[in-house]
């Protein structure tokens, strides 16, 4: 898809991103530019603020570990954490607002 095409498209939808996805990850020879959209975990609203920063300190705090595990993991990318189209739930901005993985909101 040609380059301008793919910006018309997230002029037109914030919510997509430009994601490289790497060589040889679904048998292609070259690295391929894709549009993409972000993962996020979904909580109610009226959740506890403590246990949603509990599993928000569970799946950052063990990054590493859950990257060697995982290739999906490895697409987490902290800093956009703090920059989605839906607000963060309390118990999760209070584990950004400490600086926690490297990130400050």
């Amino acid at each position: 898809i040609a380059p301008e095409i793919l910006d018309a498209v997230i002029e037109e939808n914030p919510y997509y991103r430009l994601a490289q996805i790497p060589a040889r990850t679904y048998d292609t020879s070259d690295d391929v530019t894709a549009l993409a959209v972000d993962n996020m975990l979904v909580v109610n609203a009226n959740a506890a603020a403590a246990d949603v920063l509990n599993v928000v300190s569970a799946i950052y705090g063990h990054l590493d570990e859950l990257r060697r595990a995982n290739a999906v993991a490895r697409q987490i990318a902290p800093e956009q954490s703090t920059s989605l189209a839906v607000p963060l739930h309390p118990g999760a901005a209070q584990y950004f607002s400490a600086g926690a993985a490297g990130v400050q909101r």
